[in-house]
C-alpha cells in the first residue's frame, strides 16, 4: 500500500453502479466483522446514476474505510453504511459510521497521515492514506469526525 500512495496514477475508468462497491464490501469483512462481534448493515441507492470510476481502487479504499470503522467499534457494536444522491452539486453521498468508539479525537486528526503513530493500532494510517488518495483521484473527498454519539463517521462525496 505505500508503493501505491507514493506513485501517480491514473484510475481505469468505467461505467458502473456506485452501489456495488460498499455493498461488497461486507462479504469480504464478513470474517473479521464476525471475530469482532460487529455487525454490518447498508442502504443502497434505488437507482444509482451512471457513473465512471475504477471499480478496483474505488472498492479497495471502501474496504479500507470499513475494516478501519470495524476495527474502532466495541463489542457488539455496528457499522453502518448509507448512499445517497445529491442533483446539486450532483454526487453521490457514502457515509460509514460505526456505533461507538473509544478513538480520542486527536487520533482521528492523523487518521489519513501514513507515518501516524496511533495508540490503538487499528487505526490503519497507510490504508487510510491511500483510500484518501483514491478518493481525491475520482475527484471525491473524505472526511472523518466523531459525533456526539461517540461514532466514528466517514463522509465520502463523489462526483458523478
Amino acid at each position: 500500500d505505500m508503493l501505491a500512495h507514493s506513485k501517480p496514477r491514473t484510475p481505469k475508468m468505467a461505467t458502473g453502479d456506485i452501489n456495488q462497491l460498499p455493498e461488497s464490501a461486507p462479504r469480504l469483512l464478513a470474517r473479521r466483522s464476525e471475530y469482532s462481534k460487529v455487525s454490518l448493515e447498508w442502504q443502497s441507492l434505488d437507482k444509482p446514476p451512471s457513473m465512471q470510476f475504477d471499480s478496483q481502487v474505488l472498492e479497495r479504499a471502501f474496504q479500507n474505510i470499513m475494516l478501519t470503522a470495524i476495527n474502532t467499534c466495541r463489542d457488539n457494536g455496528l457499522v453502518s453504511v448509507s448512499v445517497k444522491m445529491q442533483r446539486n452539486p450532483q454526487s453521490i453521498h457514502v457515509r460509514i459510521h460505526n456505533n461507538s468508539s473509544d478513538v480520542p479525537p486527536e487520533q482521528l486528526e492523523t487518521m489519513f497521515d501514513p507515518l501516524a503513530i496511533n495508540e490503538n493500532s487499528n487505526l490503519m494510517g497507510i490504508a487510510m492514506a491511500v483510500s484518501q488518495k483514491s478518493i481525491m483521484e475520482h475527484g471525491g473527498t473524505i472526511v472523518v469526525l466523531k459525533d456526539q454519539e461517540s461514532r466514528i463517521v466517514f463522509d465520502v462525496t463523489l462526483p458523478w
